[in-house]
């Protein structure tokens, strides 16, 4: 913190500095000397190796209902605005509009920095679904009455994530907990020195046993309190089928996965509630699991690298598969050993989809998926 004070000019009104998850936030009180000389937060970046974000002081923010107005008159019609969605726990607004490029292209017409300074909610554009989306407006729900408890989940994982490393090992080890040797419930244990990562929680829909059917976290002998985080590939329920079961019994911990993945694998365990009760069993887990994870979750764009705990850092890239599937590259110590797992994947490029990403710049071991790899399949 010390080193990001020092670099900050005294221009920039920083009235406090904050973890926010894996993210370092800057609180301003003017936000448009930060955001006009971004050069400021790039060199940063560039010295102390962490993301930074800047947030905007709780004292200068709008109203929701001013801030909508404002907004309304400031933006261009031709965008065709759809929903906003002021999010308390980062002070940022998402705005979905038809075309959102019309929000990037011309700073003349519509300016971020002073937009951002009139309002004092910082922006995210997003293009508005075709159709209004009820499992992202249950997202944006959820998040909204747990912001209190969201802004202090997120710097207790900040604190996690950049306590002081306890040794400089840099033992990795990999166990499998499902999905070798078998289609369903991909499930896997990454652990160092430091860390203890879970990488994807799926299930085996067609199995006939619960030795067959779910992910044996019963080998790992670890609780959940001991997991540093859960990193979601992608949404299918041979992925993530499980993952309600982890926040129905005590996981608090974070989840990683891309901004698509999300509202996807939601709707697809809640459908998964739905066909157990209509074919007669039990479901596994409620409605309010489900709702659990979107507290929870943490949304990464591609390529961006990201810490998850004192000695790995994350990267997700393109896979390919469906939309926001991706290959999760991690970094574990200091180069010490670069780990690619790819999950489902396409190498072709498709109507929908660019092919999967495949130049990493250093990888020691890859872990690829092999269920159509056979000769006759490609």
């Amino acid at each position: 913190m010390a080193t990001i004070l020092q670099s900050i000019p005294k221009e920039a009104n920083v009235t406090k500095i904050e973890y926010e998850g894996p993210r370092i936030a800057l609180y301003t009180n003017t936000p448009r000397y930060l955001m006009e000389n971004n050069e400021i937060i790039s060199n940063l970046v560039n010295v102390i190796k962490k993301r930074i974000v800047v947030r905007t002081d709780e004292s200068i923010r709008k109203s929701e209902e001013e801030a909508r107005q404002i907004l309304t008159q400031l933006i261009p019609k031709d965008a065709d605005l759809q929903s906003t969605f002021f999010d308390t726990a980062t002070g940022e607004v998402s705005l979905e509009a038809k075309r959102p490029w019309l929000l990037h292209r011309n700073a003349q017409e519509f300016n971020h920095p002073e937009v951002t300074e009139k309002i004092g909610w910082k922006l995210r554009i997003r293009k508005a679904t075709t159709n209004p989306s009820s499992t992202i407006q249950t997202i944006n729900y959820n998040l909204k009455i747990s912001s209190a408890d969201r802004s202090k989940q997120l710097r207790q994982i900040g604190d996690e994530i950049f306590r002081p490393r306890l040794t400089q090992k840099s033992e990795v080890s990999l166990f499998t907990l499902g999905g070798f040797g078998q289609v369903g419930r991909s499930c896997m244990l990454l652990t160092t020195a430091e860390s203890k990562i879970l990488i994807d929680c799926g299930i085996n829909p067609g199995a006939r046993t619960p030795s067959e059917s779910f992910p044996r976290l019963d080998w790992t002998n670890i609780t959940l309190d001991d997991l540093d985080a859960v990193v979601i590939g992608h949404a299918h329920l041979d992925h993530t089928g499980f993952l309600p079961v982890l926040c129905k019994y005590g996981y608090k911990g974070p989840i990683y996965c891309t901004e698509p993945t999300l509202p996807m694998m939601n709707l697809i365990q809640l459908d998964a509630i739905k066909v157990a009760s209509a074919q007669g069993r039990t479901p596994m887990y409620s409605d309010r699991d489900v709702k659990q994870i979107m507290r929870q979750a943490i949304t990464l764009p591609y390529g961006t690298v990201t810490d998850i705990s004192p000695d790995i850092k994350l990267v997700l890239a393109n896979a390919g598969h469906i939309l926001g599937s991706a290959l999760c590259h991690f970094h574990i110590g200091n180069g010490d050993h670069n780990f690619v797992y790819s999950g489902d994947i396409k190498f072709a490029k498709s109507i929908l989809f660019e092919s999967a990403s495949w130049n990493f710049p250093r990888v020691e071991t890859l872990l690829i998926e092999s269920t159509y790899g056979a000769k006759e399949d490609i």
